[in-house]
């Protein structure tokens, strides 16, 4: 399942992309023969675990009706994914065969302005993430001159939490380590989460904070059992301007419940989720603040959470109740909670519809002034529109009113029936 070491790790950091993008996305060192036998392994493993029962054959109906009716989106859209020549594919970022990345170059302005830098962590409920379901905001992003990252993180039964945020830390790396080939700003750089991938990006900030601190309160179990999950990051907090959690789930000791009514087995989640107070953001935020680590709250860069009123999969109250946790905190922090909006109307049928909410307010954020610039202090049961605070606007991104979005393609009817069948 790796090819090479963990100590090899940094030769895949340092390698250049330019020359290793493809289209197909089975690794070179890996072989077709050993994909296809690894695919098959990790599909028998999960199928152990969860079953083939009513609740995911159901599922799966309400998938490809969803992907049926959004097909004249879905499919203009992936061609161009596919045959666009400045999305580099299935850049290899480390050892394990899921360590791969795609990178979304913007083909607007001057080559010697530097841009900012989105590193978008897809969802997939820990088992199906995939670096190809955030590439409609990926490809918004690139028309509006941004550069985006979408990488790969190992799933389950592959790996547990605390490597999946092992991944996305060497993901974050390997940005960093190729800010000169990418033409991005190294102080505009922004890291954005959806459903288990906003989970990842601020459980990763919370254990990195903590980490950074230096204090007494910095130990490592957070980080895993495995030495490869305890290793110095090459890059620190201070470097990130900021940070997004789309519908994520923060605290997950009471979603165990609802997962399982939503079709992601107990036997899973109960492999998944060892340790509730390690493993949730919500709860390692509040144990800093008991445990009075102010330094490692400070470490803490600005954050923006969205989520909407009607998330089935993950409610709405756990991104209010960790925006509470972080504001007490004195972590610089806003909430949007959209009315009517489900689990996926930010990245998919909102986009779709031409009116994208999410990378409006991205973009909004991108093109605010001076790095790490404070949030203004916000009362989640508010109302009212949030902006945040800037000190300038920078000179390559389009002015608000010149924002490139989907076209909507779809008639609202259909998009009204895709949002009821939508499994998620």
């Amino acid at each position: 399942e790796t090819a090479g070491t963990e100590e090899d790790a940094a030769m895949y950091r340092v390698s250049s992309f330019s020359t290793v993008s493809s289209v197909n996305p089975i690794r070179s060192d890996f072989g077709f023969a050993s994909t296809l036998g690894w695919c098959t392994r990790m599909w028998l493993k999960l199928q152990y675990r969860i079953g083939v029962g009513p609740l995911w054959i159901f599922q799966f109906v309400r998938l490809v009706l969803f992907v049926t009716l959004t097909l004249p989106v879905l499919l203009p859209e992936l061609v161009s994914y596919l045959c666009d020549a400045h999305v580099k594919k299935n850049i290899v970022y480390g050892p394990s065969i899921r360590h791969q990345l795609d990178v979304y170059l913007p083909a607007v302005g001057a080559v010697a302005e530097r841009k900012p830098v989105v590193i978008f962590i897809s969802g997939g409920a820990w088992v199906i993430g995939y670096k190809v379901w955030p590439f409609l905001q990926a490809k918004v992003l690139q028309k509006n001159g941004v550069v985006c990252v979408c990488p790969d993180y190992r799933n389950f039964p592959q790996a547990s939490i605390p490597d999946m945020v092992q991944d996305v830390q060497a993901a974050i790396a390997w940005v960093f380590d190729h800010m000169d080939d990418l033409g991005g700003d190294m102080s505009n750089v922004t890291l954005v989460g959806q459903s288990a991938g906003a989970h990842l990006v601020a459980l990763l900030v919370a254990q990195m904070a903590k980490r950074e601190s230096g204090g007494p309160h910095n130990a490592d179990e957070g980080l895993g059992a495995s030495s490869s999950a305890r290793r110095t990051p090459s890059w620190t907090l201070s470097q990130i301007r900021q940070w997004v959690g789309v519908s994520g789930p923060y605290d997950l000791g009471p979603l165990v419940d609802i997962f399982h009514h939503r079709g992601l087995h107990r036997n899973v989640l109960g492999r998944l989720i060892t340790d509730t107070e390690v493993l949730s953001p919500h709860r390692c935020i509040a144990n800093l603040v008991a445990a009075g680590s102010t330094d490692a709250l400070a470490c803490v860069p600005p954050a923006l959470l969205i989520h909407g009123t009607a998330d089935e999969t993950v409610p709405w109250q756990q991104t209010s109740d960790f925006f509470r946790v972080l504001r007490d905190a004195g972590v610089p922090a806003q909430v949007e909670i959209y009315e009517g909006k489900t689990h996926t109307d930010p990245i998919l049928e909102g986009p779709m519809s031409g009116s994208d909410q999410l990378m409006s307010r991205i973009l909004d954020m991108l093109r605010a002034g001076s790095p790490h610039s404070r949030f203004p202090k916000q009362n989640v049961d508010s109302d009212d529109e949030h902006a945040i605070a800037s000190s300038g606007v920078t000179g390559f991104l389009p002015g608000k009113e010149e924002y490139v979005f989907l076209p909507r393609v779809l008639p609202l009817w259909v998009l009204h029936a895709a949002r009821r069948v939508n499994p998620f």
